[in-house]
């Protein structure tokens, strides 16, 4: 439990720096110096390096990194945008889509998770539908959709590469490593192609080494919750649900964050069906 405690502060803390960040930097160029720190972190951190290029390793490092390279791009257009607290909602209501997934895994729900999984997709509608919707509204809805189903992926993707660990012969610090070592070259590699990689700041170095170093403990503490014994079933609806809370309190009270009537039952029936699904897990 001291491992979801830590991955939750850890979670929360990146959007928040999102939210903090200049506008002026270039988010691109501190997401790729974020990765490059966190994969080498995971590289020297641990110990090994030849078994990296075994079997499914190097194709689990490329989906993953390319998978967290676009999620974190999307989300961080997203606080932006959306806010800190609507972001953070819709990418935590993931669950609706990682709970069935881990009942195929083998996990199973009980009644009243039945019923916070069911909350859970009228949720997703008021939080990402607006009821009389502009050009812009529709395509912040697009960015908003596009974050829940990029997070649902990487979740269930987590939940089967923990799953099968011992397959794999991989601990919880190489994991991580690895899928952010993916992510730093894959990242370095379109920075290269688009020239950003040449044109980058010290601030937004700075600003990458910053997010980088929450971001890769949020992760390997995940990782070790999963590995622990926590089923995915009660892990990632507590740290969903405690993320929105502290987003949204942060979005509305540290930034004065508005939210609409659509917004506000939104993210009720989040909040609702997320603490039904962890709290009654079996």
């Amino acid at each position: 439990m001291t491992y979801l405690i830590l991955c939750i502060l850890f979670t929360f803390s990146l959007g928040l720096l999102f939210r903090l960040f200049p506008r002026q930097l270039k988010m691109s160029n501190v997401i790729m110096v974020n990765y490059v720190f966190c994969g080498l972190t995971g590289f020297l951190s641990s110990g090994e390096s030849s078994f990296w290029l075994q079997g499914p390793l190097p194709g689990i490092a490329v989906l993953m990194g390319s998978l967290f390279i676009l999620g974190f791009n999307i989300f961080g257009n997203s606080v932006v945008t959306n806010g800190l607290g609507i972001s953070t909602a819709v990418q935590k209501i993931s669950l609706s889509l990682t709970v069935p997934a881990a009942l195929v895994l083998g996990e199973k729900l009980s009644g009243l998770q039945w019923l916070g999984l069911a909350l859970a997709f009228p949720a997703i509608w008021f939080l990402v539908i607006e009821k009389e919707e502009t050009a812009r509204d529709k395509k912040n809805s697009w960015l908003l959709a596009a974050i829940l189903l990029v997070a649902a992926v990487i979740e269930i993707a987590f939940m089967v590469l923990n799953k099968n660990a011992e397959t794999i012969a991989i601990d919880s610090l190489s994991l991580t490593g690895l899928i952010f070592s993916g992510a730093g070259i894959l990242s370095v590699a379109a920075g290269l192609i688009n020239g950003n990689a040449l044109k980058i700041r010290f601030s937004e170095i700075l600003a990458g080494i910053c997010l980088g170093l929450p971001n890769f403990f949020s992760i390997y503490s995940l990782n070790k919750s999963l590995s622990g014994g926590l089923p995915g079933s009660l892990v990632f609806p507590l740290l969903n649900c405690s993320v929105i809370i502290l987003s949204l309190l942060a979005g509305v009270f540290a930034f004065g964050e508005k939210l609409s009537p659509h917004k506000k039952a939104g993210l009720a029936l989040a909040v609702i069906s997320i603490l039904l699904i962890g709290f009654y897990a079996v």
